[in-house]
């Protein structure tokens, strides 16, 4: 998942907002757990915990995450994400707890749930 920054992004010492950073980890995390390569799969997870580590400034105009599923079973998933700059500088990873929703068979569906249906979301830009 990549984000070409723009001014709302970036807090008020001209780099990528906290909570920018910490919604990329856990997007990501979820895309990475609810991935399906089964057409017209949908899956859905909510985040029941994320975890954070800046460590550095971003450079250049695009962040991008990756993620990997660190351990999974059949109603939770834990992934691990990495959030680089436009350079290559690793500026947060993190790591991320996530449930599996059950399908909703068109009874609407819980606006925290995480959608995901294609791998473009997981990582990479």
């Amino acid at each position: 998942m990549a984000v070409d920054l723009q001014p709302h992004h970036l807090n008020r010492h001209g780099i990528p907002h906290g909570g920018v950073i910490l919604a990329m980890l856990d997007e990501t995390g979820a895309a990475a757990g609810n991935w399906s390569d089964t057409p017209g799969e949908v899956r859905r997870s909510v985040t029941v915990d994320l975890n954070a580590h800046f460590t550095g400034r971003a450079h250049g105009g695009r962040i991008i995450a990756t993620a990997r599923i660190a351990s999974q079973g059949r109603s939770i998933f834990f992934a691990s994400t990495d959030i680089h700059d436009a350079h290559g500088t690793l500026i947060a990873f993190g790591s991320s707890t996530h449930r599996r929703s059950r399908e909703h068979h068109g009874h609407g569906h819980d606006t925290a749930d995480h959608d995901r249906q294609t791998p473009g979301a997981v990582a990479g830009e």
